[in-house]
């Protein structure tokens, strides 16, 4: 499956467990933020940012946003009905990284093998 359209999927996923969550303080501010996490790598893909540099820095920024949200549940900034908003936040956008990371990766192998039967087809 091309790299967009599980992209697209990935976000219908979010959205879809958003709306089903949206009455959950915790899981409607976890999905929203992983979808637009998701939309935001699909806006790269789709203006044809590099797959490979893509997905380093998203393994950075997954790396980022853990660490902000162990930061966050140990001093909250900002304390919502006995939920820590902002470690919501990262707790959703690492999760977006997540998902975009195994897309590229699962495209990008895709896209190796594929390349190895073409080069094993031309050498014949």
């Amino acid at each position: 499956m091309e790299a967009y359209e599980a992209l697209k999927m990935a976000i219908d996923m979010a959205d879809e467990n958003y709306r089903t969550n949206k009455d959950d303080s915790y899981f409607s501010v976890f999905y929203a933020h992983k979808k637009k996490r998701l939309e935001k790598v699909l806006s790269q893909v789709e203006n044809r940012m590099c797959m490979g540099f893509l997905l380093r820095e998203l393994k950075q920024e997954r790396l980022r946003f853990v660490d902000l949200s162990k930061e966050e549940a140990a001093h909250p900034t900002f304390d919502w009905y006995g939920e820590h908003y902002w470690e919501i936040v990262y707790d959703g956008k690492a999760a977006g990284c997540e998902a975009a990371i195994g897309i590229l990766e699962s495209a990008l192998d895709q896209r190796d093998i594929g390349d190895s039967d073409d080069t094993k087809s031309k050498k014949q």
